[in-house]
């Protein structure tokens, strides 16, 4: 069902690769999860684990072994001297048993009640099984995380971008001005260059942010399998967050599942020390026979059979119980600790989370008054440009401001609306 559930997950991602819609963050959740190489360990597990548990169930199936032996041994069965004797004066020939003894057989054997071992062994594999699954479900979660990181870092990367293009666009149209002025000698060359000088700056800010920008997506293809080197990423919307671990979380799951398995392990010491009954047969062809009487008398091969049932009752299990019993209830104590852990850490996780959403927030409604303040100030000092009095040095500075006004507030937008999903994330509601 994992495996269909993720190659559905592919399939959808692939619809959209040949449309001209931009990518979600969901789709680069579902496509690093299902591109992750640890899903072909899981499925090599699972199978490995398949094949354990299907072997486990043929211990009720008959155990038959076949075998063939020749022997010779220095002493075998006879009669007395005095009895052999009395038979001779019969006119009996006694011979007595052969040294060189063969037999060609089978032996077999078929449970009849173990007193629960396979029973309790088949659900210890099982509950192991559904163990190394949370495990793996564990850490393919894990990737979302990696994912959120590289997903909103391009569209901070992108926002600065945007916002350099800006201040380009801004300066460019002031030197254009400050240019006409030193053509008509009312500016110096040194107050055009002033302003040449934030432009280069500015283009090599560009060029980093460009190449950064290129480093993730390259990092993020990889991760999710997808091919995103030109491809818009939406910006996600905010979210609903909640403080609450979902019961859902991969990170429970898997501590429920290492429980699971070790009452199946406690139920394989009970069953440990219980009898065994089984349904036992021998044959063979072969001398001496069962008739070893008749055997003495004649040295020929002959059939042998028997049947019956055995009962063997091991109490060496008696001597490691109550360790054993003891190892189990101190592991299950430590899952308990580490689920405390884990919820405690999460709690912590979320509360710091929470406050810098908080704290964002608030200063987001001054954003929009700094940048209104930082576009009065740039726009007065282009007003004064344009009536000639040239101060690049403001110019460059009110510019500059500006952008970096304008920049905190996408930044700010977009570190508040990360919070949220990394929140989502650790809480368990990205599954």
């Amino acid at each position: 069902m994992k495996a269909i559930t993720t190659s559905l997950a592919v399939a959808a991602v692939m619809m959209w690769a040949t449309s001209s819609q931009a990518v979600t963050l969901e789709q680069c959740h579902e496509a690093a999860a299902s591109n992750y190489p640890e899903i072909k360990q899981y499925q090599l597990t699972d199978l490995a684990s398949d094949y354990d548990i299907d072997n486990a169930k043929k211990a009720y199936l008959p155990q038959v072994q076949a075998y063939g032996q020749a022997t010779w041994q220095n002493a075998v069965s006879n009669f007395p001297d005095n009895i052999k004797s009395l038979y001779e004066q019969m006119g009996i020939e006694m011979k007595g048993l052969s040294k060189d003894q063969y037999r060609v057989g089978v032996d077999a054997s078929q449970l009849i009640w173990d007193g629960g071992k396979t029973r309790a062994s088949i659900k210890q594999l099982q509950a192991s099984q559904r163990a190394a699954r949370a495990q793996s479900d564990l850490t393919i979660y894990q990737v979302r995380s990696k994912v959120n990181d590289l997903y909103f870092g391009i569209l901070m990367l992108e926002e600065n971008l945007k916002q350099t293009e800006v201040k380009m666009h801004t300066l460019e149209s002031n030197l254009k001005l400050i240019d006409s002025y030193v053509k008509g000698g009312v500016a110096t060359v040194s107050d055009a260059q002033r302003v040449e000088a934030e432009m280069a700056s500015t283009r090599q800010q560009r060029i980093n942010i460009e190449e950064t920008d290129k480093a993730y997506r390259n990092v993020l293809s990889i991760l999710t399998g997808l091919n995103l080197a030109r491809e818009k990423l939406e910006r996600p919307e905010p979210t609903i967050v909640s403080d609450n671990v979902e019961a859902t979380h991969p990170q429970l799951a898997y501590f429920d599942a290492q429980k699971a398995a070790l009452e199946a392990q406690r139920s394989s010491i009970k069953a440990s020390l219980m009898p065994q009954v089984s349904a036992i047969g021998s044959a063979f062809y072969g001398k001496p026979g069962y008739d070893t009487f008749k055997a003495m008398f004649e040295d020929k091969f002959s059939f042998n059979f028997m049947v019956g049932l055995k009962a063997t009752w091991s109490l060496s299990s008696l001597y490691t119980k109550k360790n054993n019993e003891a190892k189990i209830d101190n592991a299950e104590r430590e899952i308990d600790v580490a689920r405390d852990k884990f919820l405690f850490n999460t709690s912590m996780s979320t509360a710091t989370k929470q406050g810098s959403i908080a704290a964002g927030e608030k200063q987001l409604s001054e954003d929009d008054a700094i940048i209104a303040l930082r576009e009065s100030i740039r726009k007065a000092t282009e007003s004064k440009l344009k009536h000639g009095i040239v101060v690049p040095d403001d110019l460059v500075k009110d510019v500059s401001n500006e952008h970096l006004a304008r920049l905190a507030k996408a930044y700010r937008e977009l570190e508040i609306l990360k919070s949220q999903y990394d929140i989502k994330y650790t809480v368990g509601g990205l599954n």
